[in-house]
C-alpha cells in the first residue's frame, strides 16, 4: 500500500472515504455564508450604485457602496439568465428566444445560461437567489473530487491525492471565477476527461467505461455553455493522449496495434463527448459563426491581454496588486486600519489576475520535477526513456506551456491558430489547467516528501520555507525601521510602477500596502514548512495522530486557499432583488408592446445593461458575449458603439441619436435619464428616481406597408442614411423588387397591426389589408424563424418566407384580406443537435451497459439472478431502449417536415417498399431457379 494511506491493508473503502468527505465539506470554508449561511451569493448591493435603485440604498443598508464592485456580471447576466429561463421552463417553453435584448436575439444558442446543464437543476428547485451558493458549492467539490479520483489513478497515494484536491478546487483562477458559473461548472470536469484519457489503453482495464467517462466529461463542458473551458480542456486532452502514445511508441514500439486501437479509442471518445453536448454546440456554433466576434482580434492584440509580467509577484500574494473587496489598507506605521476605496493598481483586474495558487503547492511543484530530473540524470539504459516520458514530466511541461500562453509569450501563436480559439481573447485563462498541473505535481511532490521521511532524507523543502518566510519577515520589519533612509526609493517606485501613481499617495502608503502583503506571503511560507515537518510524525503515530499529522498539509493549504477567496465573494440578503423602484412601476403599468433605451451622456449608467430585465422589460441594449453582427451593424448607424469590447450595445450619447428614425424603428417608447432631454418630439411622463420621456414619433412594434413602399438595396449602410425608413422598407439585397420605393414617402405611412399573443419564440398578429402589402414585426431576424398565414377560419395555415427588413427585422408578404400571422422561432441547429445528442446519449448507456455486462464478476455470471436478467429483463430493456428511439426519431422528422411532408414521405417509404417487395421477389425466382439449374 502506498506510503500516503490514511488506514492500514484491509480498509479501503475507509483510505478513501475520509478525503473525499474533507473534499465536499471544504468549499464550505468560502461558502458556508451563502450555502447554510442563507445568504445569497450574488452581488445585490452592486444594483444600488446605479439609478433607480441609489435612491433606495439606505434602505437595504447598501449606502456604503458595493462590497466588491467587480463581480457586478453575476447579477447583470447570470441572475438574469438563470430567472428568465426558470420563468420560460416553468410556463412549458424552452428559452430558444431572447425578446428583453437586442431587439431579440437567440438565447439557448449562446450557451452561457448552461441551459440544458444537467447540474442547473439546482436553479430550478431551489429558491434562485439562495442556489448559487449551493451551485457553485456542487461544482468545487466536484473539481475536488475528480481531481483527487485523478491523483489516484496515477498510483499516488491518498494524502497526496488530497492534496492535489483541496489545491485544485481551491486554486483562485478556479474559485475568483465563481463570478461566471459556466466557467466553473466546465473546469470541474477536466479532471475526468484527463484520467479518461490516462487509462483507456492503460493494460487489464475495460477501456469502453473510461471512453464513456471521458465522453461524459466532455459532454458536460460543451452543455455548461462556455465553449473557451472546452476548448482548453480538449487541447489539453489532445497533449496528453499524444504524449501518452509517444512514449508508448518509444517504449513498446513493436506494439503497434494496440496504440492504433488506443488512438482509435481516444477519437471515439471525443467525438461521442461532441454528440452528447450537440445540442448546445451546434447552435452556439451558428450564433457565434453571426456574431461581431467573427472579425478575430490580431495574435498581438491577444497577446497584448495577457498577464504582464510583474503578476509573477501574485503567485506569493494574491492581493498585492488589490482586491476590490478590501476596502482600506493597514498602516504599518501607525498600526491602524485606515478605510477608504479598494487600492487597485493591477494591469489586470482580480479576476483576470487570479493566479495564486498556494505557496505550498507551487513548491511542491517545483520539488516533483527536480526530483524526476534527478532520477533522468540517474537513469540507466532503457530506464532513461521511461522516467523522460513520465507523466510528471508531461504536467511539468504542461504547466510551463500553460504558463506562457497566460503571460503572452511567443509560444501564444500555437494556441492562437488552432481552429477557433483566434476569437478568444482571454490568454490569461490558461491558468485554469496550469492550476491542475500544479495541483498533480505537488501530489507528487509530497509523495516524495513522504518517502523521504522515511528514508531519512527529509526536511530540504521545510527548511527552505521557514527560512525565506523567516528571512521576508525580518526584511519587511528592518525596512520599516529604517523607512526614513528608503522613503525616496518607495517614491520612486510609485512615479515609475504603472498605475501605481493614481494607486498611491506617496511611497509611505506604498509600503504600507504591499508590505502588509508580502508580511502575509512570509507567514505562510513559514507555516508550509512547519506543516511539511509534522509529516515526519506520521510514520512514528497510529491511530488519529497519525491521520492529524498526514493531513498537516492539505488542510493547511485548504485554510491558505480559502483566506486568499474568501473576503471576495458578498454574502448578502436577497430583499433587494424583489424590490420595485418607482420608474419600474410606471413602465410596467404601460402593457403596450414597447421598448425602451437610456440617454447617458455623463456616463452614470442608469438602469445598467441587463437590469431591467429583471423587470421584463425590452431593452434595444444589451450585455452578452455574442452579439448577432447584424444588430451590432444596425446599432452602429445609429451611433457608434464604444462598449463592443466590454460586450455591450451602449447607452445613447449623443442628442442626434434621439432624433434618428432608426431610433423609432426600434420600437423605443421610453428614454430613461439623469439629464434632460430638450427636443421636439420628446414629452416628460414620469420624474421620480428617474427622468421618463416618451418618444412621441416611435414606430407600432408591428405594421403594414404596400408593396410600392419596398425596394431592395445592395448597400444596406446607405440605404440606412438615405431613406427614412419610417415610411419605407428595406429587404435583403436579391429580392424581386426594384431598388428604389415606387411611392413617396406621404403614401407611405405605416399600419398598425394589432398583436394577438406575444410570447418569447411565437408571436401572433391579426392583420387585414386591401392590396398586398408587406407586414413588419420590428424584433430582430434570424434564421430559424419561420412564418405562418392562415385566412378565414379553418383553413390550413400556410407557411410563407420570413425575409430580413430594414437590415435588422422580420417582415412577410401578405396577399388581400384578413389573416392571422404566426411567427414561430424553431431553428434547426437545435432540432438537429437534439437529435444528435439523444442519440448519443442512447449510445453512451449501450456502451456502458455492454461493458459492465461483459467484465461483470464471474460470481454474478453463474447466479440464477444473472441467468434472468440476461434471458428475459436484458432483452426487455433493450426493447424498451429501441422503442426509446424509434419515437424520438419519428417525432424528430414530424417536426422537421410537417404533417403534410411528413405523410408524403411516408407514402414514399411504402412505395419503395412495394416496389422492393415486388423485384425482390422476381429477381429472388429468377436466381433460384438459376442456382438449381447449376
Amino acid at each position: 500500500m502506498p506510503a500516503a494511506e490514511f488506514g492500514h491493508a484491509g480498509r479501503g473503502w475507509r483510505t478513501e472515504a475520509l478525503p473525499i468527505v474533507l473534499l465536499l465539506l471544504a468549499p464550505l470554508l468560502w461558502l458556508y455564508p451563502v450555502t447554510v449561511g442563507g445568504r445569497t451569493a450574488l452581488p445585490v448591493d452592486n444594483l444600488a450604485q446605479y439609478a433607480p435603485w441609489d435612491a433606495s440604498a439606505a434602505q437595504f443598508g447598501f449606502d456604503a457602496g458595493p462590497h466588491n464592485a467587480l463581480i457586478s456580471d453575476l447579477v447583470l447576466e447570470n441572475y438574469a439568465w438563470q430567472r428568465f429561463v426558470r420563468a420560460s421552463v416553468r410556463a412549458g417553453e424552452l428559452p430558444l428566444w431572447n425578446p428583453y435584448q437586442f431587439a431579440g436575439a437567440p438565447f439557448l444558442a449562446t450557451g452561457q445560461a448552461s441551459v440544458l446543464y444537467p447540474p442547473a437543476i439546482l436553479f430550478h428547485v431551489l429558491p434562485l437567489p439562495m442556489a448559487y451558493g449551493w451551485y457553485l458549492l456542487l461544482h468545487f467539490a466536484l473539481a475536488g473530487v475528480l481531481a483527487y479520483a485523478l491523483v489516484r489513478g496515477l498510483g499516488l497515494g491518498s494524502t497526496s491525492a488530497l492534496l492535489a484536491g483541496v489545491a485544485y478546487q481551491g486554486a483562485l483562477p478556479l474559485t475568483a471565477s465563481a463570478v461566471f458559473p459556466m466557467i466553473v461548472s466546465g473546469a470541474a470536469w477536466l479532471p475526468l476527461l484527463l484520467l479518461a484519457v490516462l487509462r483507456v489503453g492503460t493494460p487489464g482495464v475495460a477501456p469502453a467505461r473510461w471512453l464513456c467517462a471521458g465522453a461524459l466529461a466532455i459532454g458536460m463542458q460543451l452543455l455548461a455553455g462556455h465553449p473557451e473551458v472546452a476548448a482548453y480542456s480538449l487541447v489539453v486532452a489532445a497533449l496528453l493522449g499524444a504524449w501518452q502514445l509517444l512514449a508508448a511508441a518509444v517504449q513498446h514500439f513493436a506494439d503497434l496495434r494496440g496504440q492504433l486501437l488506443r488512438a482509435a479509442t481516444l477519437s471515439a471518445m471525443v467525438v461521442l463527448g461532441f454528440a452528447i453536448g450537440a445540442v448546445q454546440f451546434l447552435p452556439q456554433l451558428e450564433a457565434v459563426r453571426s456574431s461581431f466576434r467573427t472579425q478575430a482580434p490580431t495574435l498581438d492584440t491577444v497577446r497584448g491581454w495577457a498577464l504582464p509580467l510583474r503578476h509573477v509577484f501574485a503567485f506569493f500574494a494574491p492581493n498585492i496588486f488589490g482586491n476590490p473587496s478590501v476596502h482600506g489598507y493597514w498602516d504599518l506605521f501607525s498600526a491602524t486600519w485606515v478605510a477608504g476605496k479598494p487600492v487597485d493598481w493591477g494591469i489586470k483586474n482580480f479576476v483576470e489576475g487570479a493566479v495564486y495558487l498556494g505557496a505550498l503547492p507551487l513548491l511542491l511543484a517545483v520539488a516533483a520535477v527536480v526530483q524526476q530530473a534527478m532520477r533522468i540524470r540517474r537513469a540507466l539504459g532503457g530506464e532513461t526513456w521511461a522516467q523522460i516520458f513520465s507523466l510528471r514530466i508531461f504536467f511539468g511541461l504542461l504547466a510551463l506551456l500553460c504558463l506562457a500562453f497566460a503571460f503572452g509569450s511567443p509560444l501564444y501563436a500555437l494556441a492562437y491558430y488552432l481552429p477557433g480559439l483566434s476569437q478568444l481573447h482571454t490568454p490569461f485563462r490558461w491558468m485554469l489547467p496550469f492550476a491542475l498541473c500544479v495541483a498533480v505535481l505537488a501530489a507528487y511532490g509530497l509523495e516524495d516528501q513522504i518517502a523521504h521521511s522515511r528514508t531519512g532524507r527529509f526536511g530540504a523543502l521545510a527548511a527552505f520555507c521557514i527560512g525565506v518566510g523567516s528571512v521576508l519577515i525580518v526584511a519587511v520589519l528592518l525596512m520599516r525601521v529604517f523607512f526614513a533612509q528608503l522613503a525616496p526609493v518607495f517614491d520612486g517606485l510609485v512615479q515609475r510602477l504603472a498605475l501605481a501613481g493614481s494607486a498611491f499617495a506617496d511611497g509611505r502608503m506604498f509600503f504600507s500596502f504591499t508590505g502588509r502583503w508580502v508580511l502575509q506571503a512570509a507567514v505562510v511560507l513559514a507555516v508550509s514548512g512547519l506543516a511539511v515537518m509534522l509529516l515526519r510524525a506520521a510514520d512514528a503515530t497510529r491511530g488519529m495522530l497519525r491521520i492529524a499529522s498526514l493531513l498537516a498539509v492539505p488542510v493547511f493549504v485548504a485554510a491558505d486557499l480559502a483566506l486568499a477567496i474568501t473576503r471576495f465573494l458578498p454574502a448578502n440578503a436577497p430583499e433587494m432583488l424583489q424590490f420595485e423602484p418607482p420608474v419600474i412601476a410606471f413602465l410596467r403599468s404601460d402593457r403596450s408592446a414597447w421598448r425602451y433605451t437610456t440617454y447617458d451622456p455623463e456616463g452614470s449608467k442608469p438602469l445598467n445593461a441587463n437590469s431591467g430585465w429583471l423587470f421584463d422589460l425590452q431593452d434595444v441594449r444589451g450585455y452578452d458575449s455574442i452579439i448577432p453582427l447584424q444588430y451590432v451593424n444596425y446599432m452602429q448607424q445609429l451611433e457608434p458603439q464604444s462598449e463592443l469590447q466590454y460586450n455591450r450595445i451602449a447607452p445613447l450619447r449623443s442628442a442626434a441619436a434621439l432624433g434618428s428614425p432608426l431610433l423609432d424603428l426600434l420600437n423605443v417608447k421610453y428614454v430613461l435619464t439623469r439629464s434632460l432631454i430638450d427636443l421636439p418630439g420628446y414629452t416628460l411622463v414620469h420624474n421620480s428616481d428617474l427622468r421618463v420621456y416618451r418618444n412621441e414619433r416611435v414606430l407600432p412594434r408591428a405594421f403594414v406597408l404596400a408593396t410600392g413602399c419596398a425596394f431592395a438595396a445592395s448597400d444596406v449602410t446607405e440605404a440606412l442614411l438615405t431613406h427614412d425608413l419610417r415610411h419605407f422598407l428595406m429587404l435583403e439585397h436579391g429580392a424581386v423588387l426594384a431598388t428604389a420605393p415606387s411611392r413617396p414617402p406621404a403614401d407611405c405611412d405605416p399600419q398598425a397591426a394589432e398583436i394577438t399573443s406575444y410570447a418569447n419564440s411565437e408571436v401572433r398578429i391579426a392583420v387585414q389589408v386591401a392590396a398586398p402589402a408587406y407586414l413588419m414585426l420590428a424584433d430582430s431576424f434570424a434564421p430559424g424563424w419561420r412564418a405562418y398565414v392562415q385566412g378565414a377560419a379553418g383553413t390550413a395555415p400556410i407557411e410563407v418566407p420570413v425575409l430580413r427588413a430594414n437590415a435588422n427585422f422580420r417582415a412577410v408578404l401578405l396577399q388581400p384580406g384578413a389573416q392571422s400571422v404566426r411567427f414561430k422561432y424553431s431553428p434547426d441547429a437545435v432540432k438537429l443537435g437534439g437529435l444528435l445528442s439523444f442519440t448519443a446519449v442512447m449510445v453512451w448507456l449501450l456502451i456502458l451497459s455492454g461493458s459492465w455486462w461483459t467484465h461483470r464478476p464471474p460470481a454474478e455470471a453463474a447466479s440464477g439472478a444473472a441467468r434472468v436478467a440476461r434471458n428475459s429483463l436484458a432483452p426487455m430493456g433493450f426493447n424498451l431502449l429501441n422503442r426509446a428511439i424509434d419515437f424520438v426519431f419519428a417525432a424528430y422528422y414530424l417536426r422537421v417536415l410537417g404533417p403534410g411532408a411528413a405523410g408524403d414521405y411516408t407514402t414514399a417509404i411504402v412505395l419503395v417498399g412495394w416496389y422492393e417487395i415486388w423485384t425482390n421477389f422476381g429477381l429472388n425466382a429468377w436466381l433460384t431457379r438459376a442456382a438449381a439449374q447449376d
